[in-house]
């Protein structure tokens, strides 16, 4: 019984441990934590009480003993109670995760390959918030309001702007639409609905209103709605902030042994551990590719940053290039004296990437030593005797 317990407490620990790795390797898509919790966490029944025999006023209250045969039955009935398929339940979850970890570590975390959809919204930058909600709370199939903005997060002096819209109306419902910025309550700028198809409205604060020149960095789009009489609000928030960089240009790339090299220009307002990561898509920017990141310490004014994309990662896409980069996000990272995490602008949308045959790169393997020590060691969770 002793070695048994022993055994189920490692495997146990050795799940939970595994599990851990995964959601800190994978960023939280790792094993499904409710279903392996349940895994690792074996049906416990709570111990018989012993019965207390009444004695006489006056006289000492004796708890009976359970006999020797009611311990072993209650051994055996525990024993039964059992979940037989534990042990092989746990270590198949254990090697799950070894291979998941072991197909990411095949690429850099600075060069993914993005195999789905459901991979690329995580890594697209600056996602807006949208905001939804029934005309009718009570009612499941009312008509709803939607309001989304471009991105979550404007630049000083750029227009913010927003998309409002109505669906499941009647035939012949009026809809009319105007909007407000607000911080902290205060109107700072308001604004028409322009209609842009049926009960789909923009709106557009422009960068050049004087009102937002001194406005604070966490600011709330408002969408007010006339339908068929009755008023309606929604909201979502947005930042607004000075850009302290800008991402200028991109310059050729080039093969050097297993990866090519995009060169990144830089313009910094001040010295300071930037950070830039975007998406290299197809030359008709219609599939995306490879995450690439990058960290560069810059002290001067016009700076240089290289993204590189590992040919695994390329071949993994099966596309040798010419290439698009987008989706660009520059940050930042905190410093004295404000140590508040600061973001940079991009000059325009996506640059061009060129692009080289397979068979001009170093066509090697990706090998992280201290990964493959992960990964050995998840490997021994799972094979715990």
């Amino acid at each position: 019984m002793f070695f048994k317990e022993k055994q189920g407490l490692v495997l146990a620990c050795g799940a939970i441990a595994a599990l851990a790795l995964s959601y800190f390797f994978f960023g939280g898509q790792g094993v499904d934590i409710p279903d392996a919790e349940a895994a690792v966490t074996p049906a416990v029944e709570t111990p018989p009480v012993a019965a207390v025999t009444a004695a006489p006023t006056g006289s000492v209250v004796a708890l009976s003993q359970p006999s020797p045969s009611m311990t072993a039955d209650a051994e055996e009935e525990a024993e039964a109670g059992e979940n037989p398929f534990f042990e092989k339940e746990v270590k198949a979850r254990l090697t799950q995760v070894a291979d998941q970890y072991q197909d990411q570590i095949q690429y850099p975390s600075f060069s993914n390959p993005i195999r789905d959809k459901e991979a690329l919204v995580k890594y697209l930058p600056n996602k807006s918030v949208p905001a939804g909600m029934p005309l009718d709370f009570k009612d499941p199939n009312s008509p709803r309001i939607s309001l989304e903005t471009t991105k979550s997060q404007y630049f000083i002096g750029e227009d913010i702007v927003a998309s409002v819209s109505v669906t499941g109306l009647n035939a012949g419902s009026t809809v009319e639409a105007d909007g407000r910025l607000v911080e902290q309550a205060e109107t700072l700028a308001v604004t028409e609905g322009v209609q842009r198809s049926g009960s789909v409205f923009n709106l557009t604060f422009s960068g050049g209103d004087p009102a937002l020149a001194e406005a604070g960095s966490d600011l709330r789009v408002i969408a007010n709605l006339t339908i068929n009489g009755r008023v309606f609000e929604i909201g979502t928030p947005v930042t607004y902030t000075p850009s302290v960089a800008q991402v200028t240009y991109v310059d050729a790339a080039e093969v050097r042994g297993a990866y090519l090299y995009i060169p990144v220009h830089v313009q910094v307002n001040a010295p300071g551990f930037h950070e830039i990561s975007a998406i290299l898509f197809s030359a008709d920017a219609n599939e995306p590719l490879v995450h690439l990141s990058a960290q560069e310490e810059i002290q001067v004014e016009n700076g240089l940053m290289y993204l590189r994309a590992h040919i695994a990662a390329l071949k993994q896409k099966g596309d040798a290039g010419p290439y698009r980069l987008r989706d660009i996000s520059l940050t930042r990272m905190p410093a004295p004296p404000t140590y508040q995490t600061e973001y940079g602008s991009v000059a325009q949308a996506s640059f061009a990437v060129n692009g080289f045959p397979f068979s001009d790169y170093d066509d090697v393997p990706y090998v992280d030593e201290d990964a493959q020590k992960r990964l050995e060691f998840l490997r021994q969770l799972g094979s715990v005797q």
